[in-house]
């Protein structure tokens, strides 16, 4: 995971650090690793497994907690924290998914920032999705784009992202494996992880949410999970980036599963130290009530007219100071 901004959401659109230098003509670029073979599924997870496959819903209600910086380790009460030195932002994310009659979701999103100096500061959002158009309210704006605080954008996934964008979301990705899958297979890509992980261990017994749970510790490789899903350049940038930090070359999952089947939560950190990425995620219930509308057309305003509307105030800002300045 390279390093990123503070804000979570700036961060799933944002990549920092440099661009690897390109290998000399007189070098012979190390061919790619094998491919870690995949570990033994335990059997208390392969009987989980086969339930978990045959869970199915249209609604849910769900809770995330995602860190950027120093991420604590999730011991003891098994929950994602932010550590306790440097920079790190946490942001906490309650909602509702629906999958039916089309994609669907509701979330209200509280963000904590702490920096060098212990300064906190906290702001929340909230945030709509119906089909592929995104809705976020900030009602800061609303006194300058003639009192619309609701933003229409459009939803990028990460294979539709290219780069070193789409390269970042697609390892981000891999940290939040339990809700990626389709409809009719909710769970089809965090049994696959499962599946192809290159260790598993199991953890014993996790009170999580109220509910009974079996804890398992899943390492992924991160070449093999991305191979196929990302472009062969953005490949061999990845495996050239892993040859000089191996410590990101595999992603770690705290999956709790339920005796019916449910992943109640997994826990995903990829990177280290000031640069990895926590992402945990909870399924509250199941089949709950899920009504997204909308926001009124009057209230909302597209983000390529925002962005307009913003250069105009800022090309009339800039004309002030410079009259002032040679006045």
């Amino acid at each position: 995971m390279r390093k990123t901004g503070t804000s979570l959401l700036a961060a799933l659109a944002l990549v920092g650090g440099a661009t690897a230098p390109a290998v000399l003509a007189a070098e012979v670029a190390p061919g790619p690793a094998p491919a870690p073979a995949p570990a033994v599924v335990p059997p208390a997870l392969q009987s989980l497994e086969q339930k978990m496959a045959a869970i199915r819903f249209n609604t849910a209600r769900i809770s995330q907690r995602s860190v950027i910086g120093e991420v604590g380790a999730p011991t003891g009460a098994a929950e994602l924290a932010v550590g306790g030195k440097g920079h790190g932002a946490l942001t906490l994310t309650s909602g509702l998914i629906s999958h039916s009659p089309k994609l669907a979701s509701a979330a209200n999103t509280t963000e904590s920032f702490s920096g060098s100096k212990r300064r906190r500061l906290a702001s929340t959002t909230k945030e709509r999705m119906i089909g592929q158009t995104t809705y976020t309210y900030l009602p800061l704006i609303a006194h300058i784009d003639g009192g619309r605080p609701w933003v229409r954008g459009r939803a990028v996934s990460a294979s539709q992202s290219e780069g070193e964008l789409g390269l970042f979301a697609s390892e981000v990705a891999l940290l939040e494996p339990a809700l990626s899958g389709p409809p009719n297979e909710p769970f089809a890509k965090l049994i696959d992880s499962l599946d192809h992980a290159v260790s598993i261990r199991e953890g014993g017994p996790v009170t999580v949410d109220g509910q009974q749970t079996t804890e398992f510790y899943v390492s992924l490789s991160v070449v093999q999970r991305l191979a196929g899903t990302i472009s062969p350049k953005q490949l061999t940038k990845l495996e050239r980036e892993i040859r000089k930090s191996p410590a990101e070359a595999n992603v770690e999952l705290d999956v709790f599963i339920a005796p019916d089947g449910l992943p109640v939560r997994t826990i995903g950190i990829g990177g280290a130290g000031s640069e990895a990425i926590g992402i945990e995620q909870d399924i509250l219930a199941l089949g709950v009530p899920v009504v997204v509308h909308a926001p009124p057309a009057r209230e909302t305003i597209g983000e390529l007219r925002l962005l307009k509307i913003e250069e105009r105030i800022a090309k009339r800002a800039h004309r002030r100071r410079s009259r002032h300045v040679h006045g």
